[in-house]
């Protein structure tokens, strides 16, 4: 256990995948974002159970950005309180899935959403906030120039997380 958090039981943060936009359809089933998720729930609630720690399901939308071009404002702009309620709902069905996996399992359960924060960072926030001892998340594995542009919000976890982070791939 890392020193400098204490919890007992310990905790595993299992952060959800978002599926990025514009997947090529000849995308292999195992490496499509959707599949990754459920498959990396099934695999952190299992390793939570195996080492009797309890679960936080986490949910962090990508922050709301106003993409506006001089004083052009899209006509079909959301409105910074349609975007949180629409964050909200998503974070609710998403985290869901994890609540029902941890409940078959018969391992205990919490979850938290956080927006206004780059996902990566609302997940180490969230783990300091839950007193987590490890972070298990999947990553979609980008490498090359998908890794640099789209960047990856697993390697910034690694990068500035203070607790061990378990990637599931």
């Amino acid at each position: 256990m890392p020193s400098g958090v204490v919890s007992w039981p310990p905790c595993i943060v299992l952060p959800e995948v978002k599926a990025p936009t514009g997947l090529p359809a000849s995308t292999p089933d195992s490496q499509r974002p959707e599949v990754l998720s459920k498959k990396a729930i099934k695999a952190g609630i299992a390793y939570a159970k195996s080492t009797g720690a309890r679960v936080t399901g986490f949910y962090s939308p990508e922050p709301y950005e106003i993409l506006a071009y001089g004083e052009y404002f899209p006509p079909d702009l959301m409105s910074r309180a349609e975007w949180d309620e629409r964050s909200k709902k998503t974070a609710r069905k998403f985290l869901a899935v994890i609540e029902k996996e941890a409940k078959a399992a018969g391992v205990a359960y919490d979850s938290l959403h956080l927006a206004r924060l780059a996902p990566w960072q609302a997940i180490v926030e969230a783990a300091k906030k839950k007193k987590c001892d490890l972070i298990f998340m999947a990553s979609h594995g980008r490498t090359g120039l998908a890794g640099l542009l789209l960047g990856s919000q697993a390697t910034k976890v690694v990068t500035h997380s203070k607790i061990p982070v378990l990637i599931y791939r």
